[in-house]
C-alpha cells in the first residue's frame, strides 16, 4: 500500500519511530513535513502566522499529489481541531481515502475521534506493532474487511462498523525498548537539511508523576487498566549505540532528549555519565523533575556535557503548586537546586505556568520574586491551557474558571479550554511579565526592582505590552548567538527561517518539496 505520514515542525518522534519499524516492507511509505511556521517562532503575531503558514488548501494539494492510500495524522488536543479540518479537505478530494489517526488525543478519547465521519481508524497507545498490523489487515481484506474483524483481532486498532465502535484495547506496547529500531529521520532530514543540527530522542517512555496540568496521569491509567506498564526506559547501551549511529548518518552537533523525567533512575545515569562523553561527546540538553534530581545527579549531568537543563517549576507559591498543580518540592529545594545547576556551569531555565485558576497579583510577585533569587538563564513563561481528562480541567470548573460547555467542547470536537484572565490589570500583567523575566534574569537585582516597578505602571505597562511576544523571541535569539549552551535556540531561529523561505516559495512559485519514498527514491 501506499502509505503518507502528515507531520508537521522538527517532526514527532513517534512517526519517526514507526518509519523505522516500516523501512524495508513491501509498502511503500513517504512523509509529508509541514514547513509552515509555528506561532512561537513568529511572536504570536497573526500577520505573520498568515505570511508563514501554508492554507489547509495548499497543505491538501500538496497531500494529493502523493496520491497515497492511506493518511496518517498523529493528533495531540492542541492540533486535533486543525488537523481534522485538514483530514476533511482530504476526504473532499479523495473520498476512498483511509485515514488513521494516532498520537495522544486518540489514546486519550478513541471514542470522541471517531465520532468524525471522516476518520477510519484510530490507533491507541505506541503503534510500533498495531499499526503494521493494521496495513496487513488492510492488505489482505480492504477496508471494509478490515472494519469488521472481530474486536480481539488488530488490538488497539478502533474503529467503527455498522454503526457501532469496535473497541479494541490498547496496543500491544514494546515492553523491551532496546529491541525496537532507531528512529528513521531520514526523509525529515532530506526534506528539511535544517534540522540536522540537533539529533532528537528519547531513553525513558512515560511519567510517574501526577501533575494536574498534564495528560500523562490520564494515559497511565490507560495502559493500567490493560495491565500494561506506561514507564519504560532503555539501558545506556542501546542508548548510546543510537547516538552513535545517529552521529555516523546524521552529523548532529547537539543531542536534545525529550524525556519528561531524564534522569530518574540513579544507577543508570552513573553509567551514562561515565560512557556518554567518551562515546559520544556532544553537548545535550535535558528537562526533568525537581523531586528526582540532587548534588550527586546535578554533578553527573554536568560531568557528562548536559548544557542546558530545564526545570519545570510551574508556580513559586507552595500553596498552588500543592493544591492546584499537585507538585509538592519545596522553593528553597528549588532554589538550591538552580543555583548548584548554575555553579556546574549549566544553564538552567525555569518554567512557570500563569493563569491558574484562583491566580491572584500575589501570585505573579511571588514568581517574580523567585527569579530575583536565583536569577536563572530565561524563564519560559506558559499560559494554562487545560487538556482533556486533566484533574486541572475539574479544578478549574469547580472554581469556575471554565463552564461545563466549554469542557464538553474538549471532549467532543477537540476544542481547548483557556481560562479567562480573571480581572484587566492581571491580564495586561500577564503580558508584561516576558518583560519583566528578561529584566530579572539579567540585570543586577536592585536595578531590575527599580525596571519593573516601573513597568507594572498601568500606563507604562499598556505601551510595552505589545512588545512581550517580541521579548520571548528576542531573548532566545540572543541567547543562541551569544551563548554556546544555547544551541537549540539558534537551531530553531535558523530552522525557522528556512521554513518560512519553504513557505513563501510554496505560495508565490507554487514549489513543492520532492516526493521522497522511505528507503530511497522519488516518485
Amino acid at each position: 500500500m501506499r502509505v503518507l505520514f502528515y507531520d508537521y515542525d522538527a517532526g514527532a518522534l513517534g512517526i519517526q519511530s514507526l518509519l523505522a519499524v516500516l523501512e524495508g516492507t513491501a509498502h511503500e511509505v513517504y512523509l509529508y513535513l509541514d514547513c509552515s511556521c509555528p506561532r512561537q517562532y513568529l511572536a504570536d503575531n497573526r500577520l505573520l502566522e498568515r505570511l508563514f503558514t501554508l492554507t489547509p488548501k495548499q497543505i491538501c494539494d500538496d497531500l494529493m499529489a502523493y496520491d497515497a492510500d492511506v493518511f496518517c495524522f498523529s493528533i495531540t488536543s492542541l492540533t486535533f481541531a486543525t488537523i481534522l479540518r485538514l483530514i476533511n479537505l482530504v476526504r473532499i478530494r479523495k473520498p476512498d481515502a483511509i485515514v488513521v489517526c494516532g498520537g495522544v488525543h486518540s489514546t486519550l478519547l478513541p471514542e470522541k475521534v471517531l465520532l468524525q465521519p471522516n476518520i477510519d481508524f484510530t490507533v491507541v497507545g505506541e503503534a510500533e506493532f498495531s499499526f503494521p498490523a493494521l496495513l496487513a489487515a488492510l492488505d489482505q481484506h480492504g477496508v471494509t474487511g478490515a472494519k469488521a474483524l472481530p474486536a480481539d483481532v488488530l488490538p488497539g486498532i478502533w474503529n467503527i462498523h455498522n454503526g457501532q465502535i469496535v473497541a479494541r484495547g490498547l496496543s500491544p506496547i514494546p515492553h523491551d525498548l532496546n529491541a525496537i529500531p532507531f528512529l528513521n529521520k531520514s526523509l525529515h532530514h532530506l526534506i528539511n537539511p535544517g534540522l540536522t543540527p540537533v539529533y532528537s530522542t528519547v531513553s525513558f517512555r512515560g511519567c510517574f508523576y501526577k501533575c494536574s496540568f498534564c495528560n500523562d496521569p490520564a494515559i497511565r491509567e490507560v495502559y493500567e487498566r490493560h495491565d500494561s506498564p506506561y514507564c519504560r526506559g532503555r539501558t545506556v547501551d542501546a542508548l548510546l549505540a543510537e547516538l552513535q549511529f545517529a552521529k555516523e548518518h546524521y552529523h548532529p552537533k547537539h543531542i536534545e532528549f525529550h524525556d519528561d523525567i531524564f534522569a530518574s533512575d540513579r544507577v543508570w545515569l552513573e553509567e551514562f555519565s561515565r560512557r556518554y562523553p567518551v562515546e559520544i561527546g556532544l553537548p545535550f540538553n535535558v528537562q526533568t523533575h525537581p523531586l528526582l534530581l540532587d548534588d550527586e545527579k546535578l554533578e553527573m549531568l554536568a560531568h557528562s556535557g548536559c548544557t542546558m537543563l530545564e526545570f519545570g517549576i510551574q508556580s513559586a507559591s507552595s500553596e498552588v503548586r500543592e493544591q492546584i498543580l499537585r507538585r509538592y518540592e519545596t522553593n528553597d529545594r528549588v532554589e538550591y537546586l538552580v543555583q548548584k545547576a548554575k555553579g556546574l556551569g549549566m544553564r538552567v531555565e525555569t518554567d512557570f505556568i500563569v493563569n491558574l485558576p484562583g491566580e491572584t497579583p500575589d501570585h505573579l510577585d511571588q514568581i517574580i520574586e523567585f527569579v530575583y533569587k536565583t536569577r536563572p538563564s530565561l524563564v519560559n513563561l506558559h499560559f494554562l491551557v487545560c487538556l482533556p481528562k486533566t484533574e486541572i480541567a475539574d479544578i478549574a470548573l469547580r472554581m469556575g474558571a471554565v463552564s461545563e460547555e466549554e469542557v464538553e467542547a474538549v471532549l467532543e470536537r477537540g476544542h481547548l479550554i483557556q481560562a479567562k484572565y480573571p480581572t484587566n490589570a492581571l491580564a495586561m500583567r500577564y503580558r508584561i511579565l516576558p518583560i519583566e523575566f528578561y529584566v530579572a534574569c539579567l540585570l543586577p537585582t536592585r536595578i531590575s526592582r527599580k525596571i519593573n516597578r516601573v513597568l507594572e505602571n498601568k500606563y507604562v505597562g499598556s505601551v510595552c505590552a505589545p512588545l512581550g511576544p517580541l521579548f520571548v523571541v528576542g531573548t532566545r535569539l540572543v541567547a543562541g548567538l551569544f551563548d554556546r549552551r544555547a544551541y537549540l535556540y539558534w537551531f530553531q531561529f535558523c530552522f525557522g527561517l528556512r521554513n518560512m523561505g519553504k513557505v513563501i516559495l510554496r505560495k508565490v512559485l507554487g514549489k513543492r518539496h520532492p516526493r521522497l519514498r522511505l528507503g530511497g527514491g522519488e516518485r
